[in-house]
């Protein structure tokens, strides 16, 4: 958001969950639209609804969904599939008591891989020479790949910092190992969140060919 707060004036990028960004100004109370860039693109598609409804969840350690423009989800349904954009109440918009609470609390599934965050990782969890069983823990479903007979694809980049790709490449052999059929993609270069357009439209038809097998 960019502000001239003398003389009230706003540039905002808002977006909803069937509508793309677009470029709006504030101005006492009042939007005013100045940049819709996918204008040309939304008069030649017809966009899913989205609705809003109340379901329990389980809270994470950090962050939440908003009600934004997914593409992703948008296809998805498109394709006739249902989708749930699951806001779980992490402790970004729950405070400090949440936050705590769920520390090094993170959930057998949460976790697969080993996060490169040495810092987020040693304050909450411990180095692994000095909590072991907490790590032993957090790594329950590669340990207990043998319960697992859910075919699985893993999408990953090998940049990724926060979810590497070693995670992704141990529960891949592992599954394989045990007959499930797996599959394991690798974006070169990529980190946490793929932005690369050639590798975001690989990834979109990926899902579509997965789950339509």
């Amino acid at each position: 958001m960019a502000q001239n707060e003398a003389a009230g004036r706003y540039a905002v990028l808002a977006t909803q969950g069937d509508t793309p960004s677009a470029v709006l100004a504030l101005e006492n109370g009042q939007r005013r639209k100045l940049a819709g860039p996918n204008a040309p693109w939304l008069r030649e598609v017809t966009l899913c609804r989205t609705d809003e409804a109340s379901f329990p969840s389980i809270g994470r350690p950090e962050g939440e969904e908003s009600h934004e423009f997914h593409l992703e989800q948008l296809l998805l349904a498109a394709n006739t599939y249902a989708v749930r954009n699951a806001r779980y109440r992490g402790s970004s918009c729950r405070g400090t008591v949440h936050s705590k609470a769920t520390s090094a609390n993170w959930g057998p599934w949460n976790s697969c891989g080993l996060d490169n965050d040495v810092f987020q990782y040693d304050r909450e969890l411990g180095p692994t020479r000095r909590s072991q069983d907490l790590w032993v823990k957090l790594s329950y479903p590669f340990f207990h790949a043998d319960r697992v007979h859910m075919p699985a694809l893993f999408l990953c980049g090998d940049m990724d910092m926060n979810v590497p790709l070693a995670g992704g490449e141990q529960m891949y052999e592992a599954l394989r190992s045990l007959g499930v059929p797996a599959e394991l993609i690798i974006y070169p270069g990529a980190f946490h969140g793929i932005t690369r357009p050639s590798y975001v439209k690989d990834r979109l038809e990926r899902y579509l060919a997965w789950y339509g097998k």
